[in-house]
């Protein structure tokens, strides 16, 4: 139970330090102030490495099948939601955010699956 526990927990801050590094690439490329369409995309980019790291993460170190890293990936998909809620986007980001937020993380979860 523990090691699903960490698993879950590292996935998740995994995924988000990967998903902020990749932000902060995209900012430097374009200040805040002036966000095209390429930083969004970036962000999109970010989104879907850090979901495939959280599951991968989460299933690898909890050694306990494709779940830990799917409830990983879904702390993501959570913070994703309430990102596009707070802050408003187009159409088309919220499509691929959500396809870059799931994916990823079940497909890294099923490749990264190991029981103890």
């Amino acid at each position: 139970m523990l090691r699903v526990l960490a698993g879950i927990i590292a996935g998740t801050i995994g995924g988000i330090i990967v998903v902020g590094l990749v932000e902060r690439a995209g900012d430097a490329l374009y200040p805040p102030p002036q966000v095209p369409m390429t930083t969004l995309a970036v962000e999109l980019i970010g989104w879907a490495f850090g979901s495939f790291v959280a599951g991968a993460l989460g299933a690898r170190i909890a050694q306990r099948g494709p779940i830990p890293g799917l409830v990983a990936g879904a702390f993501l998909l959570f913070a994703g939601i309430v990102t596009l809620i707070e802050i408003p986007h187009p159409f088309w980001m919220i499509v691929g955010g959500a396809a870059a937020l799931t994916l990823p993380a079940l497909i890294a979860s099923l490749l990264f699956e190991r029981r103890a």
